[in-house]
């Protein structure tokens, strides 16, 4: 059986979930002749399997290179090789040889031919040892064995974490006021205003000598269904936000008085449903986001949407008001907009003297009608002239 292929590796076939046979391409003497070994969908390599235990060879010592095959898995109940797994197939003949030539006559043809046979399977694992030398070394941490590599077949599962055991260490402690960064879930401030400097993310708990009765505690008190965060202190309690570019932001809690604002040269707004609806302005003064309403035959002033609403007509429009709350303050301001005049008229949900409001042939003008809410209508307080 003469070698007629230089091939020393077969492969890597790739798994497809059904297949379980794979070629390779010389003559064999021995069914342990071959190194199979696995890599699975991550790149990780592992240990040679075992002839005989994990797969099978075939075809040992048939001529018939059909038949130079090997079955895997052996083993009961393991599923063939899956997607994105792949099985490589290696000569890993040993460096010795069996035959022993001790006549020369007409039957020592064979024994010699074999030996020759040997020693070129020989040459070529050499080869093959290079060429593994030369490719990417199998790492220990990638050395799972072939058990391991079977049962992760067996079900494609992904291998278990390792259970973690043992108290993790404390951060290193920030910058403070003479104390010390803990690892819990309640802290004790050093000192009231304290400043502490720190990483961009950190986060600042601290205990020490410096601390005083007086002083706020932060409490944690968190689970799925009501997650709590808690200030306290007889002193006074003050959660303060600072942006490094702009604004600095205070909520603070003293024994007769709570107030929340901007510490700088910056406004304070009020957010509901993620949208501003008042600004208070850091010189003092304060707004209401203004409503734009559209002109139309008629117009509703939705009262649940805010407390300032703009209209500019375009026809004899019907006003009405909507959703009241009693105690509301309401502005309408009207503009004109154009040459023509237009009638509006105040309809239900708002209480008037004067029903209706024409607004003239000037483009510009201006009227500003203000209103207080007794939860059924929006009662007209006063009501400029065009301006």
């Amino acid at each position: 059986m003469p070698i007629t292929s230089t091939a020393y590796t077969w492969g890597p076939y790739a798994g497809n979930g059904s297949s379980t046979t794979f070629a390779y391409g010389q003559p064999l003497q021995s069914i342990n002749d071959l190194s199979v070994f696995l890599t699975d969908n991550n790149g990780v390599v592992y240990a040679p399997l075992t002839s005989g235990v994990d797969y099978q060879v075939n075809g040992v010592g048939n001529p018939s290179s059909s038949a130079w095959t090997i079955t895997y898995p052996l083993a009961s109940g393991a599923l063939p090789l899956p997607a994105g797994w792949t099985l490589t197939i290696n000569l890993a003949v040993a460096l010795t040889t069996n035959t022993s030539i001790t006549t020369l006559n007409t039957s020592t043809g064979p024994v010699i031919q074999s030996a020759l046979d040997r020693l070129t399977l020989q040459d070529l694992t050499q080869q093959c040892q290079i060429q593994t030398l030369i490719a990417p070394s199998i790492t220990a941490a990638s050395q799972a064995g072939a058990a391991a590599a079977t049962a992760v077949m067996a079900n494609y599962a992904p291998l278990a974490s390792p259970a973690l055991t043992g108290t993790p260490t404390a951060p290193t402690a920030m910058t403070g006021s003479s104390t010390t960064q803990l690892a819990t879930t309640a802290f004790v401030n050093a000192s009231v205003d304290t400043a502490v400097s720190g990483a961009n993310g950190q986060l600042a708990y601290f205990t020490g000598t410096n601390v005083v009765s007086s002083s706020g505690i932060l409490l944690e008190n968190a689970s799925s269904t009501n997650p709590v965060l808690t200030i306290v202190g007889s002193a006074g309690a003050c959660v303060n936000a600072t942006n490094s570019s702009g604004p600095s932001s205070v909520f603070e809690v003293s024994a007769s008085a709570c107030w929340m604002g901007t510490t700088n040269s910056y406004s304070l707004s009020v957010i509901t449903n993620n949208t501003i609806r008042q600004t208070f302005l850091a010189t003092g003064g304060a707004y209401w986001t203004p409503v734009a309403l559209s002109a139309s035959s008629a117009v509703a002033i939705n009262c649940s949407l805010g407390n300032f609403f703009t209209l500019t007509p375009a026809q004899a429009e019907t006003i009405t008001a909507t959703n009241l709350t009693a105690g509301q303050e309401v502005t309408l301001l009207i503009t004109t907009s154009g040459t023509t005049s237009y009638t509006l008229t105040f309809s239900t949900g708002i209480a008037t003297a004067t029903t209706t409001l024409t607004t003239g042939t000037t483009s510009g003008k201006r009227y500003a009608i203000f209103y207080v809410s007794d939860g059924t209508s929006l009662l007209e307080v006063s009501r400029t002239s065009a301006l």
